[in-house]
């Protein structure tokens, strides 16, 4: 009786086991190609369907499905794929509607980078899984392949193909109602998202921070909101879908975005000072099912860190084939995470600035995890809350560019101060340093104060000698509701082929102004000036209080010689006017301003001596 039991015991739990034992191999039901001919740096995708069903498919413990290239000099990369179920959209009224459609696949996605053809074989847990040879072949195109530091200076940005880029752009870093105004129909979600790029784009703009936060394109968190996300380790496939629709968009209308992986209130406590807190929500929150007790942990828990890292993987499988992301950015503004604001809550404040401990740690050790696994080596940054913090971060080699925000502070009360005091602050770092967020004050402002702030920003961080970027303007719904779009045009008009003057700029000093209500900045080498003259008071108000008229300017250029003057109307990007050759007379330069209102911005242009 008891041998037949243990018996037949053994006989179902034999055959239970044997059946994970001794299964049959992983095959390759179907599979699909988006094109067997791809541009240079373009999307190649490869679709395809696995004969078994995982548990978790978003584990690479459990599913580890790769596919290795392998290019026309033999040379291979070996990309992960990712799990993918497609989606349908549509715009009903004013509230866009998404829905998951279909069976899950497999997608690989691939830029090619060398011309000629490409072999691939993909592989679930080291065993190849396609029955025949696949390949496809890059031609010619049009990308100028992928956003890195310039080798010709490493203070700029420049392409794979050795142009440089000067990003031009402001911030939608998500869609909310608390955002300056309630009447843009935020509900229209990524359909919105692509009108604004539209809009960008056509006006000059080639960049923008947008972020992947609990709320608005993020992949992992809890259920307690939004049924579509799963908890830890199961990713948001709606949002996924979402964020490959703005990417394609991004890539159609020729922008580069600075992605943000992490939102400091993920890992904050909400209270009244700090409002933006989320750590209740959490899944990594012991309450939630998760196994952190507390925010600060998240940051060097072995298993938050490895798991973090899954997380990061599906990313770069998913969207690191893409150059128009400029950048992976860890964590906005990481030191409002609780962290950083329990040290200054308990008085630390010089260890806060100084001694960042596991932040430091955390951002050294994810960027080194990026930077193993993204074979297109995109930029990796992150974020600080105000322009003097994150000193320890930023000197590690694994930041490519200093990222922070420039609200009103001891820094400035305009914009104008405010980039001064960024490029004194960020000149020890020796690298590229662009601003992650400004305009007027945090929490609010009124619309005659920000309108100046907005304007001034994008000229002063031209006119700044060291900055590589005009980016950064934090009130997108500012923008959209009052189409302040064209601003942008006037300066990317008037940058329009300057790229190629790029170089080691130094600060105009000392410009003499005949009238003391008008202030002025700019930046020059040997044969080329930048300058822009503003009314003083538009650092504080866009308010008009009539012409500057009859201003004369005198100022030092580097070398004496003749000159010619462009002058520029700064929001349409038009020349107004350009002098006759002009002569630096005992080594300084002497011209009237044309009459204007609230600003202009000029070139004076070396002309040599044979011309």
């Amino acid at each position: 009786m008891i041998k037949n039991f243990l018996f037949k015991t053994f006989s179902i739990v034999y055959l239970f086991y044997s059946h994970f034992l001794f299964s049959e191999e992983f095959k390759m039901d179907s599979s699909s190609f988006n094109s067997e001919q791809i541009a240079q740096y373009e999307k190649f995708e490869f679709t395809f369907y696995i004969n078994q069903i995982f548990k978790n498919p978003f584990d690479p413990d459990e599913a580890n499905v790769i596919a290795i290239f392998i290019d026309s000099n033999g040379n291979q990369m070996k990309i992960p794929a990712f799990y993918y179920q497609d989606c349908q959209r549509e715009l009903s009224g004013l509230n866009e509607k998404v829905q998951l459609t279909g069976n899950t696949a497999w997608k690989v996605r691939f830029a090619p980078v060398i011309l000629g053809e490409y072999k691939f074989d993909v592989f679930v847990n080291n065993q190849k899984i396609n029955p025949t040879p696949l390949k496809f072949t890059c031609i010619q195109g049009e990308e100028k392949g992928f956003v890195n530091i310039s080798n010709k200076n490493k203070t700029y940005f420049s392409f794979t193909n050795g142009e440089f880029y000067y990003p031009i752009g402001h911030n939608v870093r998500f869609l909310g109602k608390d955002q300056f105004t309630s009447e843009i129909p935020v509900q229209k979600g990524s359909f919105l998202i692509e009108e604004m790029f539209n809009k960008m784009s056509l006006n000059g703009e080639n960049f923008c921070a947008i972020g992947m936060e609990a709320w608005w394109l993020g992949l992992e968190w809890t259920s307690i909101d939004d049924n579509d996300f799963g908890g830890i380790g199961k990713y948001n496939l709606k949002n996924a879908w979402m964020l490959d629709k703005i990417i394609d968009k991004a890539f159609e209308r020729d922008i580069y975005l600075g992605l943000f992986l992490t939102s400091h209130g993920q890992y904050a406590i909400k209270n009244k000072k700090w409002p933006d807190g989320i750590w209740d929500k959490n899944p990594y929150n012991v309450d939630n099912g998760g196994f952190l007790p507390n925010p600060n942990v998240f940051f060097k828990n072995p298993e938050a860190i490895k798991s973090y890292k899954k997380l990061i993987r599906y990313i770069i499988a998913r969207w690191g084939y893409s150059p128009h992301i400029f950048s992976w950015l860890l964590l906005s503004e990481a030191d409002i995470t609780q962290v950083y604001l329990d040290k200054l809550g308990s008085g630390k404040w010089e260890e806060a600035l100084t001694d960042l401990g596991e932040l430091t740690s955390w951002h050294k050790e994810i960027a080194q995890y990026i930077k193993l696994n993204d074979p297109y080596r995109h930029l990796v940054s992150t974020s600080f809350a105000f322009i003097s913090h994150g000193g320890e971060i930023w000197k590690l080699p694994e930041m490519d560019f200093v990222f922070n925000t420039a609200f009103i502070s001891e820094y400035g009360d305009n914009l104008v101060d405010l980039v001064k005091s960024y490029n004194q602050l960020s000149a020890p770092y020796n690298k590229p340093y662009l601003l992650a967020e400004y305009g007027g004050h945090a929490r609010g402002n009124d619309e005659v104060e920000l309108g100046g702030q907005f304007y001034c920003g994008i000229w002063a961080q031209y006119m700044n000698p060291k900055s590589p970027g005009s980016t950064g303007f934090w009130w997108w719904s500012f923008i959209e509701s009052k189409d302040l779009y064209k601003h942008y045009k006037g300066l990317a008009d008037y940058n329009l082929g300057e790229e190629q003057y790029l170089g080691n700029f130094v600060s105009i000093e000392d410009i003499k102004i005949s009238d003391n209500m008008v202030g002025a900045m700019g930046k020059m080498l040997k044969d080329r000036h930048y300058l822009w003259f503003f009314e003083n008071t538009i650092r504080y108000s866009i308010i008009d209080i009539g012409a500057r008229k009859n201003v004369f300017v005198t100022y030092k250029p580097i070398s004496g010689g003749k000159f010619k003057i462009e002058f520029w109307n700064t929001s349409e990007g038009e020349i107004i006017s350009e002098t006759s050759t002009l002569t630096a007379l005992d080594g300084t330069l002497k011209f009237k301003l044309p009459d204007f209102i609230g600003d202009i911005a000029c070139k004076a242009i070396r002309i040599r001596d044979d011309e």
